[in-house]
């Protein structure tokens, strides 16, 4: 059910930040952190110092397959890209981190949407911004990861609902959008925003 190109010849992985006391850098949330689920708006709650980060991922298809990524030696599924960079472009981390990941090129892009995600990580409260978009993938392309910790491969769309996603909502908006083609928006709670399924532009 997950194949990948076994291939495909990793390179050295990139090591992901970690916050502490003298960086303000965010962790990648695909790190298995064990994360959890904080309420920004509960005023009671002792991590209300909430940091921000921005993500970009890639929804690549090909017929009724989509690529995902996991963490080796792990049972949840994340889709490939990562943080945005200070200074950094959306797009342009899109793309740099498809490379260093997968040795993928992204051309022509379609906006899946957006989905918000809470947690705590070593004491402390993290929101994430995950900004999705979807391409096809290139014919012939190989699949496979360029990263020792990263397994890359593709999953059929009838089988996306027996995975562990992270964020957790991040599968609803890929199978809202492979149905609807219709860009949507999930806040931390999973609920789509303004109660609308689809998000209209």
């Amino acid at each position: 059910m997950f194949e990948k190109d076994d291939a495909t010849s990793p390179q050295t992985a990139h090591p992901f930040p970690r916050p502490d006391g003298g960086t303000s850098q965010p962790p990648d949330p695909t790190v298995d952190v064990h994360p959890t689920v904080i309420d920004p708006n509960n005023r009671d709650n002792p991590t209300r110092s909430i940091r921000s980060v921005l993500s970009a991922r890639m929804l690549f298809t090909s017929g009724e397959r989509v690529l995902v990524a996991n963490r080796r030696g792990h049972s949840w599924f994340f889709l490939p890209g990562g943080n945005v960079e200070p200074g950094e472009s959306v797009e342009g981390a899109l793309r740099r981190k498809i490379r260093e990941e997968a040795g993928l090129a992204t051309h022509a892009l379609d906006f899946v949407g957006c989905v918000e995600h809470s947690y705590v990580e070593a004491g402390q409260s993290w929101h994430e911004l995950n900004v999705v978009f979807a391409a096809t993938l290139p014919p012939f392309a190989q699949i496979g990861s360029r990263e020792e910790a990263i397994d890359i491969g593709s999953v059929s769309v009838a089988a996306l609902d027996t995975f562990e996603f992270r964020p957790a909502h991040l599968r609803t908006a890929i199978l809202s959008w492979l149905r609807t083609h219709r860009p949507s928006w999930y806040g931390p709670d999973g609920l789509p925003l303004g109660g609308q399924t689809e998000l209209k532009i």
